[in-house]
């Protein structure tokens, strides 16, 4: 009776323990995480866009850089794979109406070799749950 009680409360403990374990739907994704640097000095603001080589849209990723950090963990981070890197930048200019006759009163100011012709890539390996990169930007 002492040892069915036993074997009873060790199922109890085990459907416990698997019931209380953390689902991950999709693939395996790593946490990016790093700072952001300009000339030497924290972009204060800004985005990092992650663009797969591969033109696998779904593995697109990104965050906001705040402080001169970003940290990619929106949907559990980004998919392991090769990336182009992007960054964009704002800041406030006095306000005119765009050619598209809306009100225009932010403009990038990083040049495109940080954005639409940037050539940074990143290599993004499944070993671990998390990764730290730092990005230094120089004009």
């Amino acid at each position: 009776m002492k040892n069915s009680r036993s074997h009873v409360l060790s199922l109890l403990l085990l459907v416990l323990a698997l019931g209380c374990q953390q689902k991950v739907d999709g693939p395996f994704r790593v946490r990016l995480y790093g700072q952001v640097t300009l000339n030497g000095k924290s972009l204060e603001t800004g985005t990092v866009h992650l663009i797969p080589l591969d033109g696998d849209r779904a593995k697109m990723s990104g965050a906001e850089i705040v402080n001169g950090s970003y940290d990619v963990s929106n949907k559990g981070g980004v998919i392991p794979g090769e990336y182009r890197v992007e960054f964009t930048a704002m800041k406030s200019i006095p306000p005119y109406i765009g050619g598209d006759g809306s009100e225009v009163t932010v403009e990038q100011y990083l040049p495109p070799k940080f954005n639409e012709k940037s050539e940074f890539t990143l290599s993004v390996e499944g070993k671990s749950r998390s990764m730290k990169h730092h990005f230094e930007l120089k004009d």
